[in-house]
């Protein structure tokens, strides 16, 4: 078999000589004499000098019958104890240091000392194992051998390699030492190596393995000779590194992730051992020339491998766990060693980094690992983190995408690849596994870094219609980010009395509304705090609109916070959004401000929108503005649409092209010119050609009046008329208008007959309380005057009046 040892505890034999004088075994007086001899004969093993550091060996004996005892202590191989009375006794010996302290000793129970007869009586003598000791190995080596290195290995624990310290007579010796070893039996190895081992290239000659027993204060230092004598060197010879040795070289299996091998080892375990298919086969090259190699596969019948080739296939199949075991015998045909791998099946999953192109560490497109087959993966790594793709990141658009997550937890791989679609599913845990799978990582740009430094909530791809999840980059913009400029309420949206009338509450328009307010606010509003927010290059922040703030909500936790919307609702009140829901406060008050800013990719942009006062257009067939908003680059020149959405106005006047405020005023843009390169954000508004009526006289109404069906109220009087309906389009921001007839007087239930409404821009009914004669139904006579006139409009607002359905009155241009 292989040359390792099995030392039990007996290191040091102490041979009890009993010599008597012929006498009668029961007479007390009678007396004899006991000489303990030491001897040190064992089989070879590496051991201290025990002589040489116990001082004294003391020997103590007890009669069984009767307590008597009896004593001898002394030095070198013997100690004689002189009037030993016959009888049963027990033997006790130590080993005691010049200092006292006791090195080793021994018992030995129920000897029996029978006068005249001359006995043999073996103590087991064993070293103390506490505390630390060392060793200090020497060895020579036949030159021709070629050993360069000695590497000695206890317990599995390697030291670093020595190098010869004297080369002569054909012998290269070394010396091994190390301190500091816990004391006890100890499993040595030592690696004979022909070149460096720290360099590629270096070979191992042999192996051999001895049982080095290390006691504490004294080094293992003594080889124990064939012959039981200790010697101080151990000499090998050529044969010991050519016929003896069963170690193999090296040993794997066509699998991934082996185990790393020691064949100094005699057991491996195995758990994952993957096999692509069932093509499991193993391969194992010889440590020495000569060396006979077989196994068996699961207990199956003895094969023979040849060396450094691979075996059959072995019958892995479906099953999750197998044992081989490896023989090598060595050259001489005597020796022979078993080795035994218990392997257990494993799968691979890779994750795949899908889309990060921008590892900081490392090189692998992948990150492999292997799971026993049937286990669950109860967490999934996170990619980028440890041990996982260690440093990737996913930028995209100027985004630093995260992790795709499901209610707020980690679970962002999915079997397919490409980006997460949003309705995707999720891993975060793997059911038992009985297969190889590849996961992809899913990144999500919502709730990751943008180009401004914001939090990004909103991506067409994932949150838009059906067209915006096509065409995600449409209108010049994908995604919208956040920050909060104000965490404490100090701003008011803006001043109270004033209503701007085209505000828009959709994702995307808070941009439109932030530039229809510009020339509306100052710089400590709401709207002016967002437009002068620059975060690097970045200057294109808004005040989010109702819409967006709901979303953004979705993904940021602000709690109960409100925030101001652009979104307003009338002279006095604007929108604000807390948690899942907005409610209207008044303008004046103090509230939160959190900017937006809308793009598609790292670049800054400017936007342009095309957009309508709601009453100019007619309710039906009307057409529409071209698709808002646009956004361009900044440095790009942009041209002016035409009317390509077929828009028409409610009064039926031609279209001329667009201006920069409602009403055609402002700078005006024909179709097809161009916006200059620095005009920043800019809304647009359609020009129509305009012949307005200056005023609203009787004969106007009468003639409508005349084709109104219904009887009117009082047919007596000619001068009388009804009207079933007066409605008031209010285009433009400013004071409530009222319709009035010019000096007239209420005179009961004769004159005209009207119902008053009026409608705001964007289409509702504002309901108006207080002089009754103006707003319901009220009678007056045609006697002083027959113009109509609205009340409290000013010559820069606009206005259209309708009576019975049909236009009397245009008001501005």
């Amino acid at each position: 078999m292989r040359r390792i040892v099995s030392l039990c505890k007996v290191l040091v034999v102490a041979s009890l000589a009993l010599f008597f004088s012929c006498a009668s075994p029961d007479v007390e007086d009678e007396r004899t004499s006991l000489t303990i001899r030491f001897a040190t004969r064992t089989e070879r093993t590496v051991v201290a000098d025990i002589q040489g550091a116990v001082a004294r060996w003391d020997v103590g004996m007890t009669r069984v019958s009767d307590g008597k005892t009896a004593s001898g202590s002394g030095s070198g191989d013997s100690i004689t104890i002189n009037d030993l009375s016959p009888g049963t006794w027990d033997i006790t010996v130590t080993g005691v240091n010049a200092s006292g302290d006791i090195l080793a000793e021994g018992s030995q129970s129920g000897v029996r000392v029978i006068f005249g007869e001359t006995q043999s009586v073996t103590v087991a003598i064993g070293l103390r194992t506490s505390g630390t000791g060392g060793y200090s190995l020497s060895v020579a080596v036949p030159s021709a051998v070629g050993v360069t290195h000695v590497r000695v290995t206890i317990d599995g624990i390697p030291f670093t390699p020595v190098v010869p310290y004297e080369v002569s007579g054909g012998y290269t010796r070394f010396t091994c030492a190390e301190n500091g070893i816990t004391a006890g039996l100890k499993l040595v190895t030592l690696e004979f190596i022909k070149g460096d081992p720290a360099f590629p290239g270096s070979t191992r000659l042999a192996a051999f393995m001895e049982a080095v027993q290390v006691a504490p204060g004294i080094a293992a230092s003594r080889w124990i000779a064939p012959g039981g004598a200790l010697v101080t060197e151990r000499v090998y010879a050529e044969a010991d590194f050519s016929t003896s040795s069963t170690m193999f070289a090296s040993a794997s299996f066509t699998a991934g992730a082996n185990t790393s091998i020691d064949p100094s080892t005699n057991t491996y375990d195995w758990t994952n051992v993957y096999v692509p298919g069932d093509d499991l086969r193993f391969l194992v090259s010889a440590g020495l020339p000569g060396q006979q190699l077989t196994f068996t596969w699961n207990g199956g019948s003895s094969q023979t491998l040849a060396s450094g080739v691979y075996s059959n296939t072995l019958p892995f199949g479906a099953v999750a766990s197998g044992t081989l075991v490896l023989t090598v015998t060595a050259s001489d045909g005597t020796n022979s060693t078993d080795y035994t791998f218990n392997c257990t099946r494993v799968h691979r999953v890779i994750y795949h980094p899908n889309g990060a192109k921008h590892p900081t560490t490392g090189s692998a497109e992948s990150y492999i690992a292997y799971y026993t087959a049937g286990s669950v993966v109860g967490s999934l790594p996170e990619p980028g983190y440890m041990p996982c793709l260690t440093g990737y990141k996913c930028i995209q658009d100027g985004i630093t995408m995260v992790n795709a997550r499901n209610a707020g937890e980690w679970c962002g791989w999915g079997t397919n690849p490409g980006p997460w679609n949003g309705t995707e599913t999720l891993y975060a845990t793997l059911p038992a596994i009985t297969s190889d799978k590849i996961l992809y990582a899913k990144w999500t740009p919502i709730g990751g870094k943008g180009p401004g430094g914001g939090a990004v909530f909103y991506d067409k791809a994932l949150h838009g219609s059906p067209f915006d999840k096509a065409n995600p980059y449409a209108g010049g913009w994908r995604y919208l980010e956040t920050k909060t400029l104000v965490d404490t309420p100090i701003v008011k949206w803006g001043r109270d009395g004033i209503y701007y009338g085209a505000t828009l509450s959709g994702i995307g328009e808070g941009r439109i509304n932030t530039a229809i307010l510009k020339d509306h606010t100052d710089a400590v509003s709401a709207v002016g705090r967002c437009r002068a927010y620059v975060v690097g290059v970045y200057d294109d922040w808004y005040l989010p609109s109702t819409s967006e703030l709901l979303k953004r909500n979705e993904y940021l936790d602000t709690g109960a916070m409100g925030f101001w919307s652009s979104t307003e609702s009338s002279s006095s009140q604007s929108y604000n959004v807390a948690g899942s829901s907005d409610s209207l406060i008044v303008k004046t008050t103090d509230n939160n401000v959190s900017a937006v800013r809308s793009f598609a990719g790292p670049e800054p942009a400017k936007m342009v929108a095309y957009v309508t006062v709601p009453a100019e257009i007619k309710s039906s067939n009307g057409g529409s503005v071209p698709s808002s908003p646009q956004l361009y680059p900044v440095d790009q020149s942009i041209p002016v649409l035409g009317n390509i959405g077929g828009l028409t106005h409610i009064a039926d006047f031609s279209f001329m092209g667009w201006s920069t405020r409602p009403g055609g005023r402002g700078t005006t843009y024909s179709p097809g010119t161009t916006l200059p390169d620095d005009s920043g954000d800019v809304v647009l508004y359609p020009r129509w050609n305009v012949v307005p009526f200056v005023s609203i006289n009787y004969a106007m109404v009468n003639s409508l009046a005349t084709a109104m069906s219904g009887v009117p109220v009082d047919n007596s009087d000619a001068n009388r008329l009804r009207v079933n309906d007066i409605l008031v389009y209010k285009l433009t921001n400013g004071n409530v208008g009222k319709i009035r007839i010019d000096d007239v007087s209420y005179n009961g239930n004769y004159g005209l007959q009207f119902t008053y409404t009026e409608w705001d821009s964007s289409g509702s009914v504002v309901v108006f309380t207080g002089n009754a004669s103006i707003n319901g139904t009220a009678h007056w006579t045609r006697a002083s005057v027959d113009v109509f006139q609205l009340q409290n409009f000013t010559a820069t607002e606009r206005a259209i009046v309708m009576v019975n359905g049909s236009i009397i009155y245009y008001l501005g241009q």
